[in-house]
C-alpha cells in the first residue's frame, strides 16, 4: 500500500466522520426542538365529546360510547363483525341502569337492570320480542318469578314474600287467575279487600274468576 493511497483513505475517513457528526447534530437538534414544543403545550386533562368509536383491524366499529338519540341517556354498545349490536349498557332518563343482550338479528333477548328504587330484575325475551320470563327482587324484600306464553301473556307466577311465605299463581290465556297455591292474596273478601292466605291453602277459580273450590 503506497503512502498516497493511505493519505487518500485517511482524508476520506475524516470527511465521513465530519458528515456523521453533522448528521448526529441535526438529529439532536430536531429531537430537542420536539421536546421544547411538547413542553410548551398544555396537558389535556379532560376530553369532551358526544360520541367515541373503537374500530377493529378492518376499520369496522365494534364499540360505541356516547349519548342516545334523545341526548339524555348515555350508553355503551358492543357490535359484532356484521355491525349488529350484541350488548348495550345504558342509563335511562329516570336514572335506571340496564344491560341488554341481543341476538345475531338485532333482537333484544335479555335485559338485566335496576328500578329507580334500586330493586334489580332480569327479563328474557323470545325471537319476536315477547317477554317470556321475568325475575325480580322488590324493594320490600319480596322476590318473584313470572312466566308468560308466546304471546307475552302472564301465565304463572312464583313469589316469596318478605316474611318468607311462598305462593304460586296460575292464569289462563286471557290472564284470568285459575289456581292459587300458598300465600297469595287473590281471593277477594266481602269487604272488597284481598285476603292473605296461608302457605297450605289452595284456591281454584273458573274462567270468570269466581272461586269454585278452596282449602282450607
Amino acid at each position: 500500500m503506497s503512502g498516497a493511497t493511505l493519505e487518500e483513505r485517511m482524508e476520506r475517513l475524516e470527511r465521513e466522520n465530519r458528515r456523521l457528526k453533522l448528521a448526529m447534530l441535526a438529529v439532536l437538534a430536531v429531537v430537542a426542538g420536539l421536546v421544547c414544543i411538547a413542553a410548551t403545550q398544555p396537558v389535556t386533562k379532560v376530553v369532551r365529546a358526544q360520541r367515541f368509536e373503537v374500530v377493529d383491524a378492518k376499520g369496522r366499529v365494534r364499540i360505541e360510547l356516547g349519548m342516545g338519540k334523545d341526548g339524555q341517556t348515555p350508553g355503551v354498545r358492543l357490535l359484532d363483525e356484521t355491525g349488529e349490536v350484541r350488548a348495550a349498557l345504558q342509563v335511562l332518563a329516570n336514572s335506571s341502569p340496564g344491560l341488554g343482550f341481543y341476538d345475531a338479528n338485532g333482537k333484544l333477548r335479555a335485559v338485566l337492570g335496576a328500578r329507580p328504587d334500586g330493586s334489580p330484575g332480569l327479563a328474557l325475551y323470545n325471537e319476536k320480542g315477547k317477554r317470556r320470563a321475568n325475575l325480580m327482587l322488590l324493594a320490600d324484600g319480596s322476590a318473584g318469578l313470572a312466566l308468560a306464553d308466546a304471546k307475552g301473556n302472564a301465565r304463572a307466577g312464583l313469589m316469596l314474600l318478605a316474611d318468607g311465605k311462598p305462593g304460586l299463581e296460575l292464569a289462563d290465556e286471557n290472564g284470568q287467575l285459575r289456581a292459587a297455591l300458598g300465600a297469595t292474596s287473590r281471593e277477594v273478601t266481602r269487604t272488597g279487600e284481598a285476603a292473605k292466605r296461608a302457605e297450605s291453602s289452595m284456591v281454584l277459580c273458573d274462567k270468570e274468576g269466581k272461586v269454585i273450590w278452596k282449602a282450607p
